[in-house]
């Protein structure tokens, strides 16, 4: 699909006519023509080859493409927002400063599970001022491959021009369950597998490379999926659900690093080859299950970058805090 025509505001009229749920209401809105506001949603459902308005008696409705659609673009118009009112920001003619490590970072992973590497940027380059940049993987990637950020910790490193990684280490994936859920009992009984596929999942959309593995877990372990699955795209959400009784949700351990010193608590050996950490001050069940596979997480920079920063140290420095820290063994190092 080709979208190098796409102008952002074919977006904002998308948009506005969704609000308003009417073309005549949403040109009078953006001032234009309703002949050329109509041909200008063409061009856009042109570009993506699939229907994403339906015209009727009503006025304006979304198809399932254009619901789809939507999510994106309002978010598209957000970012737009934003840029244009830090570009507004800049103060001209700054003098120049010192060169800042920009370091991007996972957006769910907690200040817990980054506080090593800052740490070790505090202690041993004291003189080096630093930003945290925080978005989603291929968000992270591209800002790296555009030498816009030095280093990225991130998962699903993939072979990509010009860019390398070393592995920090490999977390395990936990099951989240509400406190009063009777899975240690039906693990008891024997009748876990059943009981698990009736009860509702908040898991991750499928746009997340996470979810992949998810499903995948999720078959080997119950031989197909559950029979309720809720898509949420936000972590603290998920983590909610769970703690307030809603279901059960999954997630990498180093999501959860933040809440609690895990690392101390001990886990208690079930049947079935699971393990629970069930401790009075953590408002859900955490489990451990035996064919959860592991994730490794990265820490990625540019071959090459003309810096007058000391980056090939930093990324060793870095790397070997998280392949010895003690604070880190919740994960399987």
């Amino acid at each position: 699909m080709e979208c190098d025509d796409m102008d952002w505001m074919d977006i904002h009229y998308f948009v506005t006519v969704v609000r308003e749920q009417s073309i005549s209401k949403a040109s009078r809105i953006l001032h234009i023509s309703q002949p050329t506001l109509t041909a200008r949603l063409k061009k856009l459902e042109a570009e993506f080859n699939t229907p994403l308005l339906e015209r009727n008696w009503k006025g304006v409705e979304l198809t399932m493409q254009g619901h789809q659609f939507l999510l994106y673009a309002v978010q598209v118009l957000d970012e737009f927002k934003e840029m244009s009112e830090k570009l507004h920001e800049l103060i001209p003619d700054t003098p120049a400063q010192a060169e800042k490590l920009k370091l991007g970072v996972l957006r769910p992973l907690g200040p817990y599970f980054i506080s090593p590497a800052l740490q070790l940027l505090k202690q041993d380059y004291p003189d080096i001022k630093y930003d945290v940049i925080t978005g989603l993987t291929g968000y992270l990637m591209e800002l790296i491959s555009v030498r816009k950020i030095h280093l990225g910790i991130m998962p699903y490193f993939k072979p990509f021009p010009g860019l390398s990684s070393v592995t920090l280490f490999q977390e395990e994936i936990v099951l989240l369950a509400p406190k009063k859920d009777p899975l240690r009992t039906e693990l008891a009984t024997g009748r876990w597998k059943s009981h698990l596929l009736s009860r509702p999942f908040y898991l991750y959309g499928s746009k997340f490379p996470f979810r992949k593995i998810i499903d995948c877990a999720l078959h080997d372990l119950l031989g197909q999926l559950p029979d309720v699955i809720h898509e949420v795209n936000d972590t603290n959400t998920l983590v909610n659900l769970a703690s307030t009784g809603f279901g059960y949700t999954i997630l990498p351990a180093s999501y959860i690093y933040d809440a609690f010193d895990l690392q101390k608590l001990a886990r208690e050996p079930l049947g079935h080859g699971f393990s629970v950490i069930d401790h009075k001050n953590i408002p859900y069940t955490i489990f451990f299950l035996p064919s959860f596979p592991t994730r490794a997480l990265y820490l990625v920079y540019p071959d090459n970058w003309d810096s007058e920063l000391p980056l090939r140290q930093i990324v060793q420095d870095i790397a070997s805090v998280y392949q010895t820290n003690e604070a880190l063994h919740f994960a399987k190092i």
